[in-house]
């Protein structure tokens, strides 16, 4: 995976008083109006780590799995179990970005 300039996850939401906080262990990343739907904003703004992760993962996997030879997706025991992993740990950064975690 390429290094990226942003501050590491996990990220998390702090709601408080008049805003929502966004949070890394180290670091508040910005803050949101307190309101149902700057709330949903929050949370998707929270999952960005994981969910650029994810899609990070999957990639590398669809650029390994494509053959060229005759245009299909071909899989390994050990690819499908990669595959997986990726694919659960894009579901849990969806929820997390809908506010489903």
């Amino acid at each position: 995976m390429p290094e990226h300039k942003y501050t590491d996850g996990p990220w998390r939401v702090d709601s408080a008083f008049t805003r929502h906080a966004i949070k890394s262990p180290s670091h508040d990343i910005a803050l949101v109006a307190l309101s149902p739907q700057h709330e949903a904003n929050a949370q998707l703004i929270s999952a960005a780590p994981d969910l650029l992760q994810a899609l990070e993962e999957l990639d590398a996997m669809y650029a390994r799995a494509w053959d060229t030879t005759d245009g299909g997706l071909h899989f390994s025991a050990e690819s499908v179990a990669k595959f997986e992993a990726a694919h659960e740990k894009a579901r849990a950064a969806i929820a997390k970005a809908t506010g489903q975690a």
